[in-house]
């Protein structure tokens, strides 16, 4: 018992000495935080300062405020858990594309002819439209365009007032016919947009008896042919 207590006595004070240049909280039996826990790589669009106490673990990825629900000014680093469940985080954003220095894009469908907003689809109208018609608050742009942020969209009247035509051009809605050439007939609704060609001729509204198909469009036709002929007889 006594050699060994001997031994003891000798072996403490040579471990001590071995590492008493490190700080005690750089010793390899002190646990540290990881910092990448949360999310391996944290670059734009992350707060590696945060603590995620959901997770239980260091940073947050940040959300645009756009992408929010309700919408703010601000944007927001949520947890894992909130973004896993999308509290507090609209439908409409995919916040797995980086937009800046936060995540959050305007979903769009149909090729982008179509982005989601209040979860429904809307049109998306090449630049230059919208613009003419409605404020600079009530318009977003998008990948492929710009669409109107409200309820009630574009009409083919309020269209057309500015000489252009909801069909497609590319990627996004809207073609201009310019009113000394077409005239932009709505009167059978935003479904079913008729364009005219004037051809010189000075039509500026449907006259009772106009054409409605091809057929009643060559009667017409043939009554002037046959006017015609008489008058040259």
């Amino acid at each position: 018992m006594k050699k060994i207590f001997l031994l003891s006595f000798i072996l403490i004070p040579f471990v001590t000495a071995a590492h008493a240049a490190l700080n005690w909280w750089e010793q390899p039996t002190i646990c540290r935080i990881n910092p990448s826990k949360c999310y391996s790589n944290m670059g734009a669009g992350y707060n590696t300062e945060e603590w995620d106490q959901d997770s239980d673990c260091r940073g947050k990825k940040i959300i645009c405020g756009t992408a929010l629900s309700p919408q703010s000014d601000d944007n927001w680093a949520l947890s894992k858990r909130d973004i896993r469940n999308m509290n507090g985080i609209s439908s409409d954003f995919n916040i797995d594309i980086l937009n800046g220095d936060c995540f959050g894009v305007r979903r769009t469908i149909s090729n982008g002819l179509q982005a989601m907003y209040n979860n429904n689809p809307v049109d998306v109208y090449c630049p230059g439209i919208l613009e003419q018609i409605y404020n600079d608050d009530d318009i977003e742009a998008v990948e492929t365009g710009l669409i109107l942020t409200r309820s009630a969209q574009p009409t083919c009247k309020t269209l057309a007032d500015i000489e252009y035509v909801r069909v497609k051009n590319g990627r996004c809605y809207g073609k201009r016919y310019s009113e000394s050439d077409y005239y932009i007939d709505c009167s059978r609704g935003d479904n079913d947009v008729r364009l005219i060609i004037l051809n010189g001729a000075n039509y500026t509204e449907p006259m009772g008896g106009n054409p409605i198909n091809q057929a009643e469009a060559d009667d017409i036709f043939q009554e002037m042919v046959s006017m015609a002929r008489e008058l040259r007889e």
